[in-house]
């Protein structure tokens, strides 16, 4: 501060030409300041000699709402010149608009530059400019801004080819028509604003690191931190992709420890330890994968071969002494984060622990189901996605089929836990001790899994929040060059040529000799050049065909002349011939090849060839067929584009999430808090359990009495003949019931933009007016159906149609009445369906929606946004306009959505809101068996009840031949709901839908009534805000709870802001009650101490954003769940609204406010709420108008939404397991009884026999 007085402000050109800069500055521009510094984003320049300051480059985070609070600041100033110094500060600052004209939050500005006299003209000031456009760049500002209030600055800005966007002649500025400015010297007579969009740097170049003069102190960057990767895996198509993040890890100035079985041995590169782990490349030298397709006997040693490996890598790694130095107890040795590839070695997760660093896994493939079962993912036995069971999965599979998968896919996660997990925790307890945690538990507790799965060429699937997907790291920017000759080869391939490798773990040397034979006779009589990886250069070959050892495969990818890429389907040579757009024929192997060749042929861009039938006419027809059918080469075009349009780049992803974990020292709001409860309870496997024993015994009694009541009737009318009756021995009559029962369960197989946002809540509308402004800027139209219009002129590409009436429809309900005789899902049953019934048919009669949707009509949308609350019969438009359909909510999905979406239901998880406090953790037996029931008979009920009524409604309007809706809601391109991840309990989501959040947070805040203002203002111990939102009705609580609330108001030493809907009667002084508040601008007042609500979203986001503790009082839909997550992070208490006490309302107010931790652990919710890689705004809205360039985003649906109700969590298999496996022990019982009764008898004649004989 001292340095900037007396560099900055003497020669500040505004200081000059207002006439200031011969005074100290005023305490109030050196707030400005300081508070700017705090920010942590400040840069200064040293002399090298004494260390003292010769230039400081202030940045800070500009807002919206700036330019009102620097206004509202200067009222405060006595100093009348210093008041305009500040206002003008503020109209700089807002003038160009930036945030809305570029649709960002948050700005970087270099606010203030200065350099000592001494040191002016030696590039400092650049240098500090540059660096400041690197630090943006790595905090992730989309947005660098740099007022140049003199000549020199705007040359250095106008240098790097930025671009004005204003300029602000000082002796045009005035105030009240008076000029402020009277003092101008030339040649600084004007602010020039100029801005540069700023885009990562794919190269990571360091910032800060060349100019020995430069250091920087962020508060919010994760600099110099320290890495532990360990990746022992001995293959190097594994290595390569983690070795592109190490470095660009390090490239960000972290320090790297890796073990790695391929170092670079580059001494260039600095804070970069490796650990030499290539000996372990021996071990798997004699490891024949080649013939392991004719061999199932072998393909099992395989496996047992690959668990022992395990075993002997996770030994190795750890007794490393090049990492045991690290980790042994004599050192002080500590890791910021620990990265561990999680393959087949969890014994080293235990670093983690060790080193008390959070934990990361890293894949460079799709997860294991063992991993998936630890993380809380969904198994799906008989889903494409298990890449374990080979081709063994897929759609509309056998039941028996699927039964085997169910066994087989659970025996292998139970031998994972009960054999291969506990010789690893004995390994890791050799090395750590014995009281460490179990490593499955560490495992539960990753905080972040980095999978190497492009989403397009893998079978979509529900996800849990804590899973980072990426793709193609490895791929060169510049393909590697070819060798001479092989490059000769190639060119002179006039006709083309087939590439074929069998990638680095299968040898084409060790393949049979009959299927060598097929190979070369297929190659040499095709009109191609063949190049082909074989390990055996003196195998002889046809002289079309080039062999060679090792081959740059990229380079040989992105030759022109290439035809076609035979290969074994790894995943990372799928990535690449994706990029060079290289159609396919694969022949796999092991692991996951038969899986993801499965996936290229699903996308039309493959063929699947089986190595042990293959024949040398069905390779010679293949080949023949993918290079002259242009289909494929077509649609491999048609994939790469797609793959390469992406929101973010997937490296800077991936290590953005890094340094998040890092930065907070986990990530525990992603993790799914369901791994924590019992495996059986997780997706409630003992509920089915139960269900179907207690079914099955229910229906045995009931084919007993009726076959009791047959018999009967039998020996009554035909005695004659009864002799002829023939018993049923119990087993038989097991057997039958068995069949009758199986018999019976077994059931019968620029755009134009329609946004349809009707339901009558003002919390429901808000949200999205940002977005729908922010699509318009970006030059698309939008017909809106709402409740709420915001009648804005300006917005000339809107069209909003008005259902303001059903604001009348939704009054007749009474939610505070509806607390003691209703649970939320028989309100949405018993009132809100006939209401959504009503508000559907009134938006299809309206005459303007009707002259869009008849059949004469030419109205043309290219996309239809519909809420997915309570109206699914709208859906029915986007097939009327031939659209796709983008789904939003703006709370959580109803579980029927989920149902639909192909995501798992889950009764009994805090997420499933619906439920109300009846879903929490660690519920019994009883309570889940109700939850579950209630919740399945809901969601029956929905499907063909309220489904139907508005499929009825929908076919009234638009005609019978529209598709059925739950169809069309299964075939949704994206849903957009408002549940972020810290102020939610997460669950797996399918990849189509997308969280968002704050949108309706206001960038600028409205302005306070003046009586309000003074009210808060002059507030000696602050205020508390009470609301229950806009749905409830204060005056429609009970008089008695009505009372309560003012008494205890009362007696509080605070004053009190109440919206109420009706007068007060004996209202106390401290009390200011209103119909309407302005919200936000209340939250943002630094009087405020606490905000009691009733639950709502919104103002749950608006209480984080401006950190302000709360006290909830639920009353219906998603708030039991929303202020239950508060309570569970620590910033809120509960309490019931029915049950409500003049004692318990006191004590909670007074709990809160007196302790401190509430404000604290809210200023820490906030701080992670903000973190995030990207603008939720701008992400949403790159999603729409993916959606829109390419007519949906069917790749990112999961065909477990069209699987029927009793296969989507495999509950038939488990029903008919659970009745098997019920008779069974039934007869072992019944047989032991036996026996034992046999025993017995025997005893007893024997023992009489003795008597006898005595």
């Amino acid at each position: 501060m001292t340095f900037m007085c007396d560099a900055f402000y003497k020669d500040d050109p505004t200081m000059v030409n207002i006439g200031l800069n011969k005074q100290e500055p005023a305490s109030s521009l050196l707030q400005i300041m300081y508070d700017e510094i705090r920010e942590g984003m400040t840069l200064i320049a040293e002399e090298e000699e004494d260390e003292c300051i010769i230039g400081a480059a202030v940045n800070a985070g500009s807002c919206p709402w700036d330019p009102d609070k620097f206004v509202e600041f200067a009222r405060c100033c006595e100093c009348e010149p210093t008041r305009d110094v500040i206002e003008f500060e503020a109209y700089v600052t807002g003038k160009p608009n930036l945030w809305e004209r570029y649709c960002v939050l948050k700005i970087f500005e270099c606010s203030y530059l200065a350099v000592r006299p001494d040191f002016r003209n030696q590039g400092i000031a650049r240098k500090l400019v540059l660096d400041s456009w690197y630090l943006a760049r790595d905090c992730g500002y989309r947005l660098f801004r740099v007022d140049c209030n003199n000549r020199y600055i705007a040359r250095i800005a106008k240098g790097f080819g930025w671009k004005r966007v204003c300029i602000i002649p000082f002796h045009e500025y005035a105030r009240d028509g008076e000029l402020v400015f009277k003092h101008i010297k030339e040649p600084h007579t004007e602010v020039q604003i100029y801005i540069d969009q700023v885009t990562f740097c794919k190269d990571y170049c360091p910032p800060y690191k060349t100019c020995d003069k430069i250091i920087s102190a962020p508060n919010n960057l994760t600099c110099s931190e320290r890495l532990l990767i360990i990746t022992p895996t001995p293959s190097y198509s594994h290595q390569i992709v983690f070795r592109v993040i190490c470095l660009a890890l390090n490239k960000r100035g972290h320090e790297i420890v890796t073990l790695t079985p391929n170092v670079l041995n580059d001494t260039g590169i600095t804070n970069y330890t490796e650990i030499d782990f290539g000996f372990i490349y021996e071990k798997i030298d004699d490891t024949d994968m080649s013939q392991t397709r004719w061999n199932l006997t072998q393909l099992a040693g395989l496996k047992t071969r690959l668990l022992t490996l395990g075993h002997n890598i996770a030994e190795d790694a750890l007794s490393h002494p090049d990492l045991l130095k690290y980790y042994t107890n004599r050192t002080d040795m500590q890791f910021d984060a620990v990265i561990a590839e999680m393959i087949m070695t969890p014994a080293i997760y235990m670093l983690a622990h060790r080193f008390n660093a959070p934990l990361i896994g890293i894949m460079s493939m799709d997860l294991q189901n063992c991993h998936r079962f630890t993380l809380g993912s969904p198994v799906l036995p008989s889903h494409s996605s298990n890449w374990e069971l080979e081709n063994l999965t897929g759609l509309n599979l056998p039941f028996w089929r699927r039964l085997i998968n169910f066994i087989n896919t659970w025996w292998s996660i139970h031998s994972w836990f009960n054999n291969f997990a506990i010789k690893q925790q004995k390994i890791a307890e050799k090395y750590f001790g014995n009281n460490i945690p179990h490593i499955t538990d560490v495992a539960k507790n990753m905080s972040l899994v980095l999978i190497n799965q492009e989403p397009l060429l893998a079978y979509a699937r529900p996800e849990i929040p804590n899973i980072v997907h990426f793709s193609g790291l490895h791929i060169t920017k510049t393909p590697p060059s070819l060798p001479k000759n092989l490059k000769a080869f190639l060119d002179s391939a006039t006709n083309g040529f087939v590439y074929m490798s069998l990638g680095s773990n299968t040898k084409s040397k060790l393949l049979p000799k009959k299927i060598l034979q097929i190979f070369a006779n297929t190659f040499a009589s095709l009109s191609y050049k063949v190049l082909w990886k074989f390990e055996n250069d003196s195998y002889h070959v046809p002289p079309n065909v080039f062999i060679s050892k090792w081959i740059p495969q990229q380079g040989v990818l992105a030759h022109p002349n290439i035809k076609l890429f035979i290969y074994q389907g790894g995943l990372q040579s799928t990535e690449e011939a994706v990029h060079y757009a290289v159609p396919l024929i694969g022949i796999p192997f092991v692991f996951d090849q038969v899986y993801q060749v499965m996936k290229m042929v699903s996308l039309g861009v493959a063929r699947y060839l089986d190595i042990v039938r293959l024949t040398g006419s069905e390779l010679h027809d293949a080949i023949i067929e993918v290079i002259d059918d242009k289909g494929y080469k077509d649609r491999m075009l048609a994939l790469r584009a797609l793959t390469k349009d992406k929101p973010y780049d997937s490296l800077e992803n991936v290590i953005w999430w890094i340094e998040f974990v890092m930065r907070h020292n986990g990530a525990p709001h992603l993790r799914f808090n369901g791994v924590d409860i019992a495996w059986y309870q997780q997706f409630d496997l003992d509920v089915i359990v139960f269900l179907t024993i207690t079914l099955f015994l229910v229906l045995c009694a009931i084919l007993a009495i009726i076959g009791w009541v047959s018999k009967k009737l039998y020996n009554t009318h035909y005695n004659n003949i009864s002799n002829r009756y023939i018993k049923m021995k119990p087993v038989a009559e097991i057997t039958f019931w068995i069949a009758c029962f199986v018999y019976i369960a077994t059931p019968i197989e620029t755009a134009r933009i329609l946004a349809i946002i009707t339901i009558p809540s003002y919390s429901h509308s808000i949200p999205y007016r940002p977005l729908w402004t922010a699509l318009i800027r970006r030059g698309h139209e939008i017909v809106v159906l709402t409740t709420d219009p915001m009648n804005d002129p300006s917005l000339t590409n809107l069209t909003e149609i008005n259902f303001k009436s059903h604001y009348n429809i939704l009054s007749r309900l009474d939610f505070i009445k509806n607390i003691e005789t209703y649970t939320w899902l028989s309100t949405v049953r018993e009132q809100l369906w006939s209401v959504c019934n009503e508000m559907t048919e009134n938006i299809y009669k309206h005459p303007e929606v009707r002259k869009m949707y008849e059949l004469d009509s030419d109205t043309k949308f290219d996309l239809v946004i519909a809420e997915t609350i309570k109206s699914p019969g709208l859906y029915a438009l986007a097939h009327r306009f031939n659209a796709p359909l983008i789904g939003v909510s703006t709370f959580g999905l109803y579980n029927s959505a989920y149902y639909l979406l192909g995501a798992p239901v889950l009764p009994s998880h805090p997420s499933s809101w619906e439920m109300e406090d009846s879903a929490d953790f660690n519920l019994s037996l009883w309570q889940r068996i109700k939850n579950f029931i209630r919740l399945w008979y809901h969601i029956y009920r929905t499907l063909n009840h309220f489904y139907s009524e508005q499929q009825a409604i929908a076919e009234k309007y638009l005609g019978k031949n529209i598709p059925d809706i739950c169809d069309i809601e299964r075939n949704i391109s994206f849903v957009f709901q408002n549940q972020q991840e810290i102020l939610s309990f997460v669950r797996p989501h399918t990849p189509n839908v997308l969280p968002f959040g704050n949108f309706h947070i206001s960038k600028k805040l409205m302005v306070l009534p003046e009586n309000l203002k003074k009210f808060i203002t002059d507030a000696p111990n602050g205020f508390i805000y009470v609301s229950l939102g806009t749905n409830v009705r204060m005056s429609s609580l009970p008089k008695h709870v009505q009372s309560i609330f003012r008494d205890v108001f009362a007696s509080l030493p605070y004053k009190i802001l109440w919206k109420h809907d009706s007068e007060l009667p004996n209202k106390p002084d401290n009390v200011y009650i209103a119909k309407w508040f302005p919200q936000q601008s209340i939250l943002a007042h630094p009087n405020i101490k606490l905000f009691i609500y009733q639950g709502g979203l919104q103002s749950t986001e608006e209480a984080v954003y401006y950190t302000v503790p709360l006290l909830g009082l639920p009353v219906l839909a998603d708030q039991y769940a929303q202020v239950k997550k508060m309570v569970s992070l620590g910033v809120a208490k509960r309490l019931n609204i029915m049950e409500l006490s003049r004692e318990n309302l006191n004590a909670s107010i007074i709990d809160i406010l007196y302790d401190e931790g509430y404000k604290k652990r809210m200023l820490k919710v906030k701080e992670v709420n903000e973190d995030k890689p990207y603008d939720l705004l701008e992400h949403v809205i790159w999603w729409i108008e993916f959606v829109i360039r390419h007519k949906g985003a069917s790749h990112l649906r999961t065909s477990i939404a069209y699987d029927p109700w009793y296969q989507k969590h495999e509950m038939d298999v488990i029903a008919i397991l659970s009745i098997i496996i019920f008779v069974t022990l039934i007869c072992i019982l019944i047989v032991i009884y036996k026996l034992l009764k046999i025993i017995f008898n025997l005893t007893k004649i024997t023992v009489t026999t003795k008597e006898k004989i005595n």
